[in-house]
């Protein structure tokens, strides 16, 4: 089963109070539509499909484009699929996998996150974090006791091997600079 992720670096309280909330969704008495990740995201892609293929003919005169498999009876038959068909979340490209058994070790497709590896984003990760590194007591979710400063500074002292890393830390700034104008704006607003 898939687990939500959540960075290291929030403070146990945050993490306490965000499982709190979580599981009382989790336990409230609505009910999900679609239970089977891989069936609802078969059906996010053919809702997208579908909302494409309605734009272009709207945009199109005179050309009709016909597409077979976004057709309803076929949609509910690939639907009807046992589970036992399905690729596990943690297996990547299996078509492939099997094409190159014993040439390409098996750790290539079950690697935990796919995402951006460009020298790019990780220069940028490195500067923002050598550029905020001594400043991340000041932080307002530092303050406020959503981040455990010592935690972050832990991980941002060790090499981004996984993008995800870079996301969350993208992420909190995002939401740092959020809080800093709002507080900004309300000491404006209050003439401070």
């Amino acid at each position: 089963m898939d687990s939500l992720q959540v960075p290291s670096w929030l403070s146990e309280k945050s993490k306490k109070e965000s499982q709190s909330f979580l599981n009382s969704l989790l336990f409230s008495n609505s009910e999900p539509i679609i239970t089977d990740r891989t069936t609802f995201q078969m059906i996010q892609s053919l809702i997208f499909q579908k909302s494409v293929l309605r734009q272009i003919q709207l945009t199109t005169n005179s050309i009709y484009w016909a597409t077979p498999f976004l057709y309803k009876k076929l949609v509910e038959i690939c639907l009807q699929i046992p589970a036992k068909y399905k690729v596990s979340s943690k297996l990547t490209k299996p078509v492939l996998q099997k094409a190159l058994k014993g040439i390409v070790p098996i750790e290539v497709f079950n690697r935990g996150v796919k995402g951006d590896y460009s020298d790019a984003l990780y220069g940028g990760y490195r500067e923002a974090v050598h550029k905020n590194f001594h400043k991340l007591e000041q932080f307002e979710l530092v303050k406020m006791g959503i981040v455990d400063v010592e935690k972050l500074k832990l991980e941002l002292s060790l090499p981004a091997g996984n993008p995800n890393k870079i996301d969350y830390f993208e992420k909190l700034c995002s939401v740092e600079r959020w809080i800093r104008q709002i507080k900004l704006y309300m000491k404006d607003e209050r003439g401070l």
